[in-house]
C-alpha cells in the first residue's frame, strides 16, 4: 500500500481492519482512494485536514493514577504519572484540592492516601492566628485614626471606626453615627487622611509623610484645624506639606515659598519660623 510516496507494510491480521477503515474515511469523504497496479493509493481531501485536527491528537496519552482515602476507600484525586513517578513514594507529602495528604502505599494502578493531620492542624492553626493578628491590627489602626481625627476636627467624643472588610468607616460622636457616604466633604477627607496617617504609623516604622494638597475639599474650619494640628501628629517626626493654602505656613518650623512675578519668573523665598514671624 502506498500513501504518498510511503510504502506501508501491515501483518495480515491488521490488513482487513486497516482497510475497513479506509472505506469509512471514503464514504465520509474524508480521503479519497485510487486503485493503480494493484497498488492503494491515498489522497488527501479538504476535509482530511479537518479530520486530522479535530480527532487525531499529538499529544501522547498520560497514565493516571486515582489518590484513594485509606479510611473511607474512596478516591479523593487524580495524580498524574510525572508526579507519581518522581514522588509517589510511601510517606511522600503533598497537595490535593487544597488538603495535605501522605502516601501510605503505592499500588499498580493507584496510591492509597491519608490525610496529614499535623499540617491539617497547622493550616488550620495559622489561618487562626492571621484572623486575630488583623483583628488586633485593624483595633490599633482604628484606635490611631480615632485620635488624629478628632485632633483635625475638635471633637472630643468623636470615634472613627474602619472597617477592614468593606473599607467602609463609621464616625460616632455622643449626638449622632454616620457612614462614610453620610459625611460632609469636610469630614470625609479629615476621616480618610485619618484613617491613611493611621495605617502608615500601624504597620511602618516610617516617621515621617508627605501630604500632596491635604485641605482640598475642607471646609474653612476644618482646614484651619488642619493646618493647626497636623504639626501636633504623634508618631512622626517630619511631616512635609504641598499646599496652595497658607493654614500650614504659620504652624511650620520651615517654609519654601514659590511665586513667580508678571515675568512669569518663579521666586523661591526659604522662610524659618523666625523670618515669618518678623
Amino acid at each position: 500500500m502506498v500513501v504518498g510516496n510511503i510504502q506501508i507494510v501491515f501483518s495480515c491480521c491488521f490488513l482487513a481492519l486497516f482497510e475497513r477503515i479506509l472505506q469509512q474515511l471514503r464514504s465520509q469523504r474524508t480521503i479519497w482512494i485510487e486503485d493503480e497496479n494493484d497498488e492503494v493509493i491515498l489522497f488527501k481531501r479538504v476535509k482530511s485536514r479537518e479530520y486530522f485536527l479535530d480527532n487525531i491528537s499529538m499529544i501522547p496519552d498520560e497514565k493516571t493514577y486515582p489518590a484513594v482515602d485509606i479510611s473511607s476507600r474512596k478516591k479523593v484525586g487524580i495524580l498524574d504519572e510525572n508526579f507519581v513517578l518522581s514522588s509517589g513514594f510511601e510517606g511522600e507529602k503533598f497537595i490535593l484540592r487544597g488538603r495535605p495528604w501522605v502516601i501510605v502505599k503505592k499500588e499498580e494502578d493507584k496510591l492509597i492516601v491519608m490525610q496529614d493531620f499535623i499540617e491539617k492542624k497547622l493550616r488550620i492553626w495559622t489561618v487562626e492566628l492571621l484572623q486575630k493578628l488583623r483583628k488586633a491590627l485593624i483595633s490599633k489602626i482604628n484606635t490611631f485614626a480615632s485620635e488624629i481625627y478628632r485632633n483635625i476636627r475638635e471633637e472630643d467624643d468623636a470615634v472613627l471606626r474602619w472597617n477592614g472588610d468593606d473599607y467602609d468607616i463609621d464616625i460616632k460622636t455622643s449626638n449622632s453615627s454616620k457612614s462614610f457616604y453620610r459625611l460632609s466633604g469636610g469630614e470625609r477627607m479629615a476621616a480618610a487622611l485619618s484613617v491613611r496617617l493611621a495605617i502608615l504609623k500601624a504597620m511602618t516604622n516610617v516617621e515621617f509623610a508627605f501630604f500632596d494638597e491635604p485641605t482640598t475639599n475642607l471646609d474653612p474650619t476644618t482646614r484651619n484645624n488642619l493646618g493647626k494640628h497636623i504639626a501636633n501628629l504623634k508618631g512622626f517626626k517630619q511631616l512635609f506639606v504641598i499646599s496652595h493654602d497658607d493654614a500650614f505656613k504659620r504652624n511650620s518650623d520651615y517654609v519654601i515659598n514659590f511665586t513667580k512675578d508678571a515675568t512669569e519668573t518663579t521666586k523661591v523665598e526659604y522662610l524659618t519660623k523666625t523670618t515669618q514671624k518678623t
